[in-house]
């Protein structure tokens, strides 16, 4: 995933976040400050949870400055933080949606919105092949 924060009068900051590769010390940290697990955590975020943002942008700030304490991280708008998925990324959670056991209604509406943003995906990579570095004037 691609965490960017982009706070208003601000330059941009751009994380690549991968729940799976986080040090389980950070972890646990992450757990004792959020109070869930680590993969309730995860979830939540991709959920779009205000509070598992709230801490993720603490968790990913804490990269550069490891005596960041919750309350000392930036108070911000909602969409100053946004999270973007890979193509595989977004298959794997399609892959997850389709085998869950939420009803059918719901799931094939998150489905369809999954396949919505595939397709998106798929096209910006076309357009824009990963990899490539963008312009920082974007």
């Amino acid at each position: 995933m691609l965490v960017t924060f982009k706070p208003e009068g601000s330059e941009p900051q751009s994380w690549e976040w991968i729940p799976g590769r986080v040090k389980i010390s950070e972890a646990a940290l992450v757990e004792k400050v959020y109070g869930k697990t680590w993969e309730q955590f995860a979830q939540e975020v991709q959920q779009g949870s205000a509070r598992a943002r709230q801490v993720l942008l603490w968790h990913l700030q804490r990269r550069d400055h490891p005596t960041l304490r919750l309350e000392d991280a930036p108070d911000f708008c909602a969409d100053e933080l946004t999270i973007e998925y890979s193509i595989d990324e977004l298959r794997g959670i399609r892959d997850s949606v389709a085998k869950s056991g939420m009803p059918q209604a719901d799931r094939e509406m998150a489905l369809a919105s999954l396949d919505g943003e595939i397709a998106a995906a798929e096209f910006r990579t076309v357009i824009e092949p990963e990899g490539k570095a963008t312009s920082s004037s974007d």
